[in-house]
């Protein structure tokens, strides 16, 4: 996988204008609390998302949940 192309859209941004944000939780306040502080993570940011994965995982005492943002800086800085 190019993860350029992933992270850009296949728009052939240059590599220094591209970056990723992993936000994770494990305990149940703190994933229900996620959404929120991705929402204050953006909104100071000045970026456009070119994508997000998700990921869960979970065992016997722990569920896990991951979100990755990749982004692109506005203005390319």
């Amino acid at each position: 996988m190019d993860i350029r192309n992933l992270a850009t859209g296949g728009i052939g941004v240059p590599s220094a204008s591209l970056g990723v944000m992993v936000f994770s939780a494990t305990k149940a306040r703190e994933r229900e609390e996620l959404g929120g502080v991705i929402t204050d993570w953006l909104a100071k940011q000045e970026v456009t998302v070119t994508a997000v994965i998700q990921t869960q995982s979970s065992d016997n005492e722990f569920h896990g949940l991951v979100i990755t943002i990749w982004y692109i800086k506005k203005g390319g800085k």
